[in-house]
């Protein structure tokens, strides 16, 4: 499972006046601010940075106990109290599969690998 979060310092002074967002960088609106486009509808098309977490596991637990703790972990993500509290703190929980989890951690870094690569840019 994994979580896009977005800054609930933000949020009481969007809501007050005192910030006005331009967009979130993610390529969807955000469930926390839905009021507020994403970059794709504020004309950049294939921006899509997502400030996120995920669980990880050991490789070598069985396929048993990591199904059996991603079906436990997908059912508590689930709960309307859960659900509130991601919803205070601005998160956007994305539960799945280990599989989905990996396939989206990979296409991150070889995105932004290719930013490296084409920007040129070298740790110094």
């Amino acid at each position: 499972m994994q979580c896009d979060q977005h800054h609930p310092a933000l949020l009481p002074m969007i809501k007050d006046g005192r910030v006005k967002p331009l967009a979130v960088t993610s390529a969807k609106r955000s469930s926390a601010m839905p009021e507020v486009p994403s970059m794709t509808e504020a004309g950049f098309k294939g921006f899509d940075v997502q400030n996120f977490f995920a669980l990880a596991e050991l490789q070598e637990l069985r396929a048993a106990v990591i199904e059996k703790l991603n079906t436990a972990l997908n059912k508590v993500v689930a709960l309307p109290e859960v659900q509130a509290r991601f919803k205070v703190d601005a998160v956007d929980a994305m539960p799945g599969t280990p599989a989905a989890q990996t396939r989206f951690i990979e296409a991150d870094y070889q995105a932004w690998r290719d930013v490296v690569r084409t920007q040129n840019l070298k740790i110094e």
